[in-house]
């Protein structure tokens, strides 16, 4: 019933003290506290008899109940430094703080923040300890030395011979075998540093035209070959003119035609060629494949990537309505030739003239209408325009 009446007193203090503070806010904390202790003072003596009672302070502090190391066992190469890493449990614990002891100081030393350096041969316990006397235990063991180091056995390259141009840059890709070995770095050489450059990382850089060998090498002395060519650039041909097989051509509404185009010298090295109308008379795609659209004139520009160009006018006419010849029934000689001469109606055209005779052994005809007799009999050559308008040649061998 005293501790009981002790904390209501207590209560009643912090309480008045409130009070004073709201409702005087210029009132500093020290004199809020003092007239709170006179009042809780007072209402202590009204309530109990003087010296009737004792106050007991409160304890707050939390005790560490556990150190935990994260490895209870370890082993040790002699030279080789730990750091003991431990926890206190629970870990809001008041004192933290740890120490550390060892019981065989020859075979290993720890320091006062728990670092362990291995010296000999053996084996010890090292206690870590917290200020309230938990412990926790790390059984230590030390062997004599570090195992050998693990030998370069094989070097492989991904390439053992490259070709490369004068200027390339190639990076060498090298496996190290066995895969644990100890000590994997690699040097680079090559024999001869005028065709080619190696870096200290692999990095290879044609110079010149020529053979040289790059070898890779491990500390060891295993060692792998590459065997290099470099060649020289190719000297690039530039585009000097653009060829057309004819610069004017008059063609029927509709008709397709392609235009035969080339660049000069046949060696260089960019042939690629654009195709411009002047006008919407004519089409021409990517290829150069004109279509004719409506009748008038057009120009087309043909032009290579380094601006060389040629200019082919076309002549756009109507369709053709019918198509006649300069001879409908001729007699020849066997060997002798004749040229077939298409007549179209005015203002009409096609550029594409198909012939085509039906006996080849009595005579044959070329692709511009030339006829050649070539034994006795007699043959029909059949004359026919773009939009398949026909006329025809009776021809008699004697």
């Amino acid at each position: 019933m005293r501790k009981k009446g002790l904390r209501n007193v207590l209560r009643n203090g912090v309480a008045v003290a409130m009070s004073v503070l709201w409702l005087l806010p210029s009132i500093s904390l020290q004199a809020a506290w003092n007239v709170a202790g006179k009042g809780a003072e007072n209402f202590a003596v009204a309530s109990f008899p003087e010296n009737d009672w004792k106050a007991e302070p409160w304890n707050f502090d939390i005790d560490v109940i556990e150190v935990k190391l994260s490895e209870t066992v370890k082993a040790l190469k002699v030279g080789e430094l730990y750091q003991i890493e431990a926890e206190v449990l629970p870990s809001d614990a008041t004192n933290q703080s740890l120490s550390y002891g060892i019981a065989n100081d020859t075979v290993a030393e720890v320091s006062d923040t728990g670092e362990v350096t291995a010296k000999k041969p053996g084996s010890t316990r090292i206690t870590v300890s917290s200020a309230n006397g938990k412990i926790a235990t790390l059984q230590l063991i030390v062997n004599a030395g570090a195992r050998p180091p693990v030998e370069v056995a094989e070097i492989r390259l991904s390439e053992t011979v490259k070709t490369l141009k004068v200027g390339e840059i190639y990076r060498l890709e090298a496996e190290i075998l066995p895969l644990n070995a100890s000590n994997k770095s690699l040097s680079y050489t090559s024999s001869d540093n005028t065709v080619a450059e190696v870096s200290d990382i692999g990095e290879v850089i044609a110079k010149k035209a020529g053979k040289t060998w790059i070898t890779v090498s491990s500390v060891s002395g295993k060692a792998a070959n590459l065997q290099l060519t470099v060649e020289a650039l190719e000297k690039r041909i530039e585009v000097q003119k653009v060829l057309v097989s004819t610069k004017e051509m008059t063609v029927g509404v509709g008709e397709k035609v392609q235009i035969e185009a080339a660049v000069y010298p046949s060696g260089a090295k960019d042939i690629r060629l654009t195709y411009q109308p002047s006008n919407k008379k004519v089409k021409v795609n990517a290829q150069g494949m004109l279509t004719a659209q409506k009748t008038g004139i057009c120009r087309v520009a043909i032009r290579s990537f380094n601006g060389k160009k040629v200019a082919v006018k076309v002549t756009v006419k109507k369709k053709p309505g019918k198509i006649s010849l300069n001879a409908n029934d001729i007699t020849l000689q066997a060997g002798k030739k004749f040229q077939i001469i298409p007549q179209l109606s005015k203002h009409t055209a096609s550029y594409q003239m198909t012939y085509v005779s039906n006996k080849k052994s009595v005579a044959v005809v070329s692709k511009t209408g030339k006829v050649t007799a070539k034994k006795k009999g007699d043959a029909v050559i059949t004359v026919k325009t773009y939009n398949g308008k026909k006329a025809v040649l009776k021809i008699h061998v004697k």
